[in-house]
């Protein structure tokens, strides 16, 4: 018998959830078509994001679907960061020091070509971030911060991050907060 033990950076679909895949994989057609293949496959689209809305307490038009993790942090990240500029100059995205590569190469780029300036926030030893020193980050950058930037749970250690926390000194400092929750 083999048991499994690595879920950290990835865990086995549900029955449920593979049976709903292989469903999907059997429509064929372009969800951007007009012909009647098209429009199927655009319904399934469709109905996926309301369902995934109305989980979320979201409208559908909220959502930006991608192919996959690494695409949802480097858009989210992105957009963010950008739509941050639009109305101020906020270079400074807080980042904690303990982060997937994913949120780091697009932190990284955005330094090297968009005018960013990283702040690390420190880690406990458990990889866990600390939120005196987010708020001490916070309060130091005041206006310039353009978003902080973490992960919900590590995904090589499972170390849980106080997101709710987090969440409150961004929104007490008028931030945005990205949240990793892919792992």
């Amino acid at each position: 018998m083999t048991v499994y033990l690595d879920h950290a950076a990835t865990s086995p679909m549900p029955p449920s959830v593979r049976a709903a895949f292989a469903e999907a994989l059997a429509v064929v057609g372009n969800p951007s078509s007009i012909h009647s293949a098209g429009q199927a496959a655009r319904a399934v689209l469709d109905d996926a994001r309301a369902r995934i809305a109305a989980t979320l307490g979201v409208d559908a038009v909220e959502l930006t679907l991608t192919g996959g993790g690494t695409e949802a942090v480097n858009t989210g990240v992105k957009a963010l960061y950008w739509r941050r500029q639009r109305d101020a100059t906020r270079p400074v995205i807080l980042m904690t020091a303990a982060e997937h590569h994913a949120t780091i190469d697009a932190v990284d780029w955005l330094v090297a070509n968009a005018g960013a300036e990283l702040v690390t926030v420190p880690v406990d030893l458990a990889g866990r971030m600390r939120v005196t020193a987010l708020e001490d980050s916070l309060v130091a950058h005041g206006d310039r911060v353009a978003l902080v930037t973490m992960l919900a749970a590590n995904n090589e250690v499972g170390t849980l991050q106080p997101v709710a926390d987090a969440a409150r000194l961004a929104a007490a400092h008028g931030v945005p907060l990205h949240v990793d929750a892919i792992a």
